[in-house]
């Protein structure tokens, strides 16, 4: 599937390795990132080409719920709101990393993306990452893996809570 570029991306897409995103500004980031840790730092540092940068002003859209997805962003600076039907479900800061669930799969958006400040993201497209021409299939395998293990997270959260709330209405308690 092809990385899908909002019109207002078209104009900051850089190369992570470009003069004004020079490789040397990611390489500290990069390594702290929530999903990268299960990556050794060799093959974190191998991901690096593969990046590009871009930024967005507060309040604007990164992408929208039902847009095609293939790609991973990764918060470099600033705050970034997850939305489904307009309401924020989740938040997400530095070091994190976001659109998981569409990257795995390359389906489209379950939800809309947001800059709550002025973001500074790295992006990674799967099409980039799947190409063994430009990645060890290993390294892929091991992101890939990393990426089910949080959205394995965020179900076991979500049904922890759901469990817990029908339990607590089955004894009549309130549920808050």
């Amino acid at each position: 599937m092809p990385f899908f570029v909002s019109p207002s991306m078209v104009m900051t897409l850089l190369p992570a390795t470009s003069p004004t995103g020079s490789i040397h500004d990611l390489t500290g980031s990069i390594l702290k990132m929530d999903v990268l840790k299960y990556l050794s730092p060799e093959d974190t540092l191998a991901l690096i080409p593969l990046l590009y940068r871009v930024a967005f002003p507060s309040g604007h859209h990164i992408y929208y719920e039902n847009d095609p997805g293939g790609s991973l962003y990764f918060i470099l600076k600033g705050e970034v709101a997850i939305e489904l039907s307009g309401r924020q479900i989740r938040k997400y800061g530095p070091d994190e990393s976001f659109g998981e669930v569409a990257f795995i799969d390359e389906s489209i958006r379950t939800g809309s993306a947001r800059a709550l400040t002025d973001v500074d993201l790295a992006i990674l497209h799967g099409s980039d990452l799947y190409d063994p021409l430009k990645v060890s299939p290993v390294i892929a395998m091991n992101l890939q893996r990393a990426q089910a293990a949080k959205v394995e997270g965020y179900i076991r959260s979500t049904l922890k809570t759901t469990t817990r709330n029908l339990l607590m209405k089955r004894e009549g308690d309130t549920v808050i």
